[in-house]
């Protein structure tokens, strides 16, 4: 019988190049786990389980043996090889198989990382231990006897459920990768394992039956999202990584758009939020020299480098929208203005990614480039006007009250200008900015000015302690504030009648129209006046005296302001939507010669 080793030493990689990859063997001493390091190529590697995980804290770490040398590893990784181990296959562990000291190798084995996890036999996913989670956990082994056990599900279930949709892991951005090429994907949480596909099945059950949930829970909200709980069950734990791409998109737009979803996920490295999703657009991108994984290379120079891959490769500029959002405590320093900071996580997306605008036309000219250091983008595009006016920017996590505060601005904004009631072009042409001209298909060919502004009007009265101004009502035409049309008499009190709208088929109530068609879309961007009385709603970094721009290639206009040095360039402030330009409007303009010609800007 063998003994346990006694003399440990710090563990020394043996050398792994082209298309191999080492496995951890497992072997009892003792009654003590310890591992045995091989390396095998990829085509002829025995069976073996690739984990997917989150690392965890670097300072929560552990020890294992691996060939009789000391290796530390977070603690979260030893928990998953104590959980998953007891299956007995090899496993494959990025933090081990790999030398993470050596940059050369890294590099060479993350174009290699798709590879690995589809040559797995299986992909176990490791959230951590079961943690509070034992009903949650229970409810799933219901769930995948019955579906419909949906309908019955109880409130600790819920909670429990929600939790694990919460886990770390779901944030992490080499995750989406792992799991998107697994052949067959388990995950393991404490003593408990479940096929993913139940998990998933709890994201598609929970938006079927979003409605039957928001009713019975309705109270029910996760304190870290501020969301409700039925959201949480709809839209995050797996959710959050099916960022499925359209067959139409391809190179740099298929890049752009991963890049957009994935901006609220984690990475303990800024550039593993591009290298960690290369392996799923193919070999090309990897081994493109301008994005390929180089560890050597800064995170600005990426994130710039990105920029430019997107303007060579597709001749648009939509990918500088993302730099609408700008950290206020910047990790990369001395990135331009129009290079977006991929680092910082966000969960709201660029307009460019979330709808189908195309105010910008299909391609930027030739003239559109980048200097040879990187620093200055230079492209043509249109003026449309000076801001003249802003409201009240509406926070990613803002309240109710907030939305209505931000929309009560923005029409005593239209009164200030128009001196009186606002006109009804006006009023539409706000109420569609409200929700990014968006508003719900079964509400097409309705007046949606109509629906939209009196749910505003109606949750404003409702909220005690919101003014209500003669401003604010004479903005609204005779039509639309007949007062029997607002309020029931009930006595000497007035009682709020919420209004349904015909045919009964459809309905659609004023909490909907205000937080979900237009707060939802609203979060992150402010509203605004423009020259001409063009109304637009757009980044929340916008000031009065800012220009904005339709610039040739980009699907939504740009905010900029004049460099306060020099003086023939400009910052780019972020993306705005601008009601009534949308559609290349103002490109078909200058090309029929009715608009004054594209003027050239440079941005630093």
């Amino acid at each position: 019988m063998s003994s346990m080793p006694n003399n440990t030493y710090p563990y020394q990689f043996k050398p792994v190049h082209g298309k191999k990859l080492r496995l951890l063997h497992l072997y009892q001493v003792c009654g003590v786990t310890c591992y045995r390091m091989e390396v095998h190529r990829l085509s002829r590697a025995p069976d073996y389980i690739a984990i997917s995980y989150a690392w965890g804290s670097i300072l929560d770490t552990a020890t294992i043996l691996v060939d009789e040398s000391n290796v530390t590893i977070t603690s979260s990784l030893f928990g998953a090889l104590k959980a998953i181990g007891r299956k007995g296959m090899p496993i494959w562990a990025d933090a081990v198989c790999i030398d993470q000291q050596n940059n050369e190798e890294k590099e060479e084995q993350i174009r290699l990382m798709q590879l690995i996890y589809k040559k797995a036999n299986s992909v176990a996913i490791w959230l951590g231990p079961e943690e509070g989670c034992g009903h949650g956990l229970d409810f799933l082994v219901k769930l995948s006897c019955d579906p419909l056990a949906i309908m019955q599900i109880s409130e600790l279930e819920m909670r429990d459920l929600a939790r694990l949709f919460l886990r770390a892991y779901w944030e992490r951005i080499w995750v989406v990768q792992e799991v998107q090429c697994a052949p067959l994907t388990f995950v393991h949480c404490g003593n408990s394992t479940h096929s993913l596909k139940i998990y998933k099945l709890v994201n598609s059950l929970a938006v079927e039956h979003e409605d039957f949930l928001n009713k019975r829970f309705q109270n029910l909200m996760d304190p870290s999202t501020q969301a409700r709980l039925s959201n949480t069950l709809a839209r995050f734990g797996p959710a959050r990584l099916d960022d499925a791409v359209e067959n139409s998109l391809h190179g740099s737009q298929a890049l752009l758009y991963k890049l957009s979803f994935h901006r609220d996920k984690n990475a303990s490295d800024p550039r593993d939020k591009v290298y960690g999703i290369l392996g799923l657009l193919g070999s090309t991108l990897l081994n493109d020299k301008r994005v390929r994984p180089d560890y050597c290379r800064p995170a600005g120079v990426l994130f710039i480098n990105v920029v430019k891959y997107s303007i060579e490769e597709a001749r648009r500029l939509d990918v500088i929208c993302e730099a609408s959002f700008k950290s206020p405590s910047p990790s990369i320093s001395n990135l331009p203005s129009w290079a977006p900071d991929w680092s910082w996580r966000r969960s709201t997306r660029s307009l460019a990614f979330s709808y189908n605008f195309d105010a910008g036309g299909e391609e930027a000219s030739e003239l559109t480039t980048i200097s040879q250091d990187g620093l200055e983008l230079t492209f043509l595009a249109a003026r449309l006007g000076r801001i003249q006016d802003v409201g009240l920017p509406v926070a990613e996590r803002a309240s109710t009250r907030d939305i209505l505060q931000s929309f009560h601005r923005g029409l005593a904004m239209l009164v200030s200008r128009d001196r009186g009631p606002v006109p009804e072009l006006a009023l539409q042409s706000f109420c569609r900015t409200l929700c990014l001209d968006q508003a719900p298909m079964k509400s097409r060919g309705r007046d949606w000015a109509d629906i939209c502004a009196k749910a505003f009007l109606r949750m404003h009265i409702r909220d005690s302690q919101l003014s209500f101004t003669s401003d604010f009502v004479s903005s609204m035409t005779q039509r639309r504030m007949e007062e029997d049309e607002l309020m029931e008499e009930d006595g000497d009190e007035g009682e709020l009648m919420e209004e349904e709208y015909e045919p009964t088929t459809w309905r659609i109530s004023d909490t909907e129209v205000v937080k979900e068609e237009c707060g939802e879309r609203m979060k992150g961007f402010n509203l605004c006046i423009i020259d001409f009385g063009l109304i637009g709603m757009g980044t929340a970094q916008m000031t009065q005296g800012d220009e904005v721009v339709i610039a040739e290639g980009c699907s939504v206009p740009l905010v900029i302001r004049r460099h306060a040095v020099k003086q023939c360039h400009w910052q780019l402030i972020g993306e705005i939507y601008v009601d009534g330009v949308m559609r290349g409007e103002v490109m078909k303009e200058v090309k029929r010669g009715t608009r004054e010609p594209l003027s050239s800007y440079t941005l630093v």
